[in-house]
């Protein structure tokens, strides 16, 4: 879940099947792929779902939570206002008392520097005080995107 524009759909693409679309068009309502992993030695298949970042779609969205086993909050790195609708979803999920776990990815890490706006301190601290593991990659060079990424 997150913003349109973060990368959703390419953290997705490139994490299932290594590809990366540049100005890919936003998804609408919801997509989805599956994918067997190695999860502690073991096969397991993943459904991703992508999720559309549009308020449009949101009340669609949100109806799907209660089948995730975990939820994927994204935001791209050089852009503050996607940090922080990280908040507006991670509120709802709050007040479902969703008892799921919870992952934050920081995108877009390939950007030069000085374009960067969100600290990698900021997201380790959200992630911290919010009880959530901590990711930042690279949809575009596939950095942090790989089998064991569910294998922190």
């Amino acid at each position: 879940m997150g913003a349109c524009g973060v990368g959703k759909t390419n953290i997705i693409s490139r994490f299932y099947s290594g590809s990366f679309v540049e100005n890919s068009p936003s998804t609408v309502g919801i997509d989805y792929c599956t994918k067997t992993v190695k999860i502690n030695k073991e096969d397991v298949s993943l459904t991703l779902w992508d999720t559309s970042g549009q308020e449009l779609f949101f009340s669609l969205v949100r109806n799907f939570l209660i089948y995730f086993d975990f939820i994927v909050f994204v935001y791209a790195v050089d852009n503050k206002e996607s940090f922080k609708n990280v908040e507006t979803y991670f509120q709802f999920y709050q007040e479902k008392k969703l008892n799921i776990g919870t992952l934050l990815v920081g995108n877009k890490i390939d950007v030069p520097v000085e374009e960067k706006v969100v600290t990698t301190e900021e997201g380790k601290e959200y992630a911290r005080k919010n009880g959530m593991e901590f990711f930042e990659v690279s949809a575009k060079a596939g950095t942090g995107l790989k089998e064991d990424f569910f294998n922190p």
